[in-house]
């Protein structure tokens, strides 16, 4: 039996944290993911206890799956240019998502978009001896709370940097 949907809660409230929404996405910045898989599974509304196959966009990256639309499967196809869900699986495709306001069904509120071009990759900035955050990175590197792979999570750092970042 299905479940009523409490009265009391407030109008943006979405039952279902399990999955990507507004809500994730609170930078104003597009959240650049890699897609990992997609496929259909049945989806259950916990408010409602109804469950609808639903396509769900899986990504590498430590985040929730996204419960993929038409217009977000129409944004992924135009970037990916790939039509069968199969062959999504180890592409390592990326994707945009930014959230936008609006009004659906007759409600107010957010929603999160595919963007329908391919995600530029921001340029880092290069970490040498005259960045304001060298000091901080040295500390860090030589109290080994950061390597260099974590380092360049944030920065461009060349191996001899790094190495000069190491010395006291």
């Amino acid at each position: 039996m299905a479940k009523k949907t409490p009265e009391n809660v407030h109008i943006l409230w979405n039952p279902n944290k399990n999955y990507l929404g507004h809500w994730d996405i609170t930078s104003g910045e597009d959240l650049i993911l890699t897609i990992k898989e997609i496929t259909w599974m049945e989806v259950e509304n916990p408010a409602t206890g109804d469950a609808k196959s639903k396509r769900v966009v899986h990504f590498v990256e430590d985040v929730k799956p996204l419960i993929c639309n038409e217009e977000n499967a129409n944004a992924i196809f135009k970037v990916c240019g790939t039509e069968l869900i199969k062959d999504y699986a180890g592409k390592n495709f990326k994707i945009a998502l930014y959230t936008i306001h609006g009004t659906w069904f007759g409600e107010e509120g957010q929603a999160v978009r595919v963007r329908d071009t391919a995600p530029v990759a921001k340029k880092k900035d290069v970490l040498d001896e005259t960045h304001p955050k060298w000091e901080k990175a040295k500390e860090n590197v030589q109290n080994g709370s950061i390597d260099l792979d974590g380092l360049r999570k944030h920065w461009d750092v060349s191996d001899a940097v790094f190495l000069k970042l190491q010395q006291a």
